[in-house]
């Protein structure tokens, strides 16, 4: 193996445990030391930051030094999660006004997800750019595996964690993790020439990112232009849209009802149970030389996990959400390399980076509109109410892609 696929694939695997671990006892810990409207306003403001980042990150990812945009981010992702983790330390021992804890547990949420916009791209656009067309599907199936196996490492370290309700010390090993990353990727060179970019100008370029960044109107509609070469994809992407509004509300009500409803346990296993079940598809992909139905399977997931909200909405015992949820993260585990190599076979490498901001930030686009919905509704709604319509409306809007036929397997 090629030394710098090497520590790009150790990088994934150091990420992934960080990220399994935050998955877990993010949203719970917010629950469980903040108020709900609260929770609603930190979780708002990573989905605006991941609003605001993905569109421009795709296109950053397709002109720009990728290597550099992935250690720089992660150090400042680092420093975020020490912010959010301060800021619950405070809430916790009421050294200082809830709103000013709000506030910087905002913050450090909206930073981590501006960062996770340009990140996240960048990481799957250099993939593309390392490996070769011939091997891109096998690669990504190794790094499905590998990367799952880390989430599943982290999300066991978190439920435990959160089981002796110290989840805030999650945050301070996800701050880790990205040191650890930054750190492996830095001696990597992108393979494209015209990445080099320039050094000069640092405060014009600075402001003209800002700017760019805000202008997220204009890059989601050249994205929506580009997915036009796909009979399926411009459709798919504008349902995920209206998900990404209703799944947000969910997202805010759910940690509530979790907390509430059930024992620490329960809602640990819920979290927990998701990133073994992404383990699972992700071995099996290593087997299967080939995904029949990825497109369905790429709705389940979607599908899968509102019906796990649907159950918790409406109390269900914790057995059945945590099953339906594992079978939609078992499903997306085996659709997600399938979709990689989608993007990797059908677009050029100019507009790579921008269909995959596509893929993996269409869920952020509409969410701080959702999560604020959530949060007025929560004031004169039970959190239950929230979470079992929103939870509806999003089967809906995943399982509406399934009416393209081109769609159930991915097809040109």
């Amino acid at each position: 193996m090629h030394p710098e696929i090497a520590r790009l694939r150790a990088a994934g695997v150091a990420a992934a445990i960080g990220n399994g671990l935050t998955g877990v006892v993010l949203p719970l810990t917010l629950a469980s030391v903040l108020e709900p409207t609260a929770v609603a306003v930190a979780l708002a403001g990573m989905g605006i930051g991941m609003m605001l980042s993905f569109a421009r990150g795709g296109s950053a990812a397709d002109v720009s030094n990728r290597v550099h945009t992935m250690v720089r981010t992660d150090l400042v992702r680092a420093a975020m999660n020490i912010i959010v983790a301060l800021g619950l330390a405070g809430a916790t021992w009421a050294v200082l006004p809830p709103v000013a804890l709000v506030v910087i547990v905002t913050i450090g949420c909206l930073g981590n997800g501006l960062m996770a916009g340009y990140f996240r791209p960048a990481q799957a656009s250099l993939w593309a750019s390392l490996i070769g067309r011939d091997r891109l599907q096998r690669e990504l199936q190794i790094n499905s595996m590998l990367n799952r196996s880390g989430l599943a490492l982290g999300a066991a370290a978190g439920g435990i964690l959160i089981t002796f309700d110290s989840g805030i010390w999650g945050f301070y090993v996800d701050a880790l993790s990205f040191l650890i990353t930054a750190a492996l990727v830095r001696s990597i060179v992108d393979p494209r020439p015209k990445a080099a970019g320039t050094e000069s100008g640092l405060v014009s370029r600075l402001l003209e990112n800002v700017k760019r960044t805000l202008r997220i109107d204009r890059e989601w509609r050249q994205i929506i232009v580009l997915t036009r070469r796909s009979t399926w994809m411009r459709f798919w992407f504008l349902c995920s849209l209206g998900a990404s509004w209703t799944a947000a509300a969910s997202t805010v009500a759910a940690p509530v009802v979790l907390v509430a409803d059930y024992t620490s346990f329960e809602a640990g296993l819920f979290q927990t149970i998701r990133v073994f079940a992404l383990l699972a598809g992700a071995l099996l992909t290593l087997v299967l030389s080939r995904i029949v139905l990825a497109g369905f399977l790429d709705a389940w997931s979607g599908m899968g996990s509102a019906l796990a909200n649907l159950a918790i909405g409406v109390g269900m015992p914790a057995a059945i959400p945590t099953t339906v949820s594992g079978s939609a993260y078992f499903a997306q585990a085996l659709s997600a390399p399938s979709m990689s190599t989608y993007v990797g076979h059908h677009f050029p490498e100019d507009e790579r980076g921008r269909i995959y901001a596509a893929v993996q930030g269409v869920s952020t686009v509409l969410s701080p509109l959702g999560m604020l919905t959530g949060a007025i509704l929560m004031a004169i709604l039970p959190p239950e109410t929230i979470l079992t319509c929103s939870a509806a409306l999003t089967l809906v809007f995943c399982a509406l892609p399934l009416l393209r036929r081109s769609y159930w397997n991915l097809a040109a």
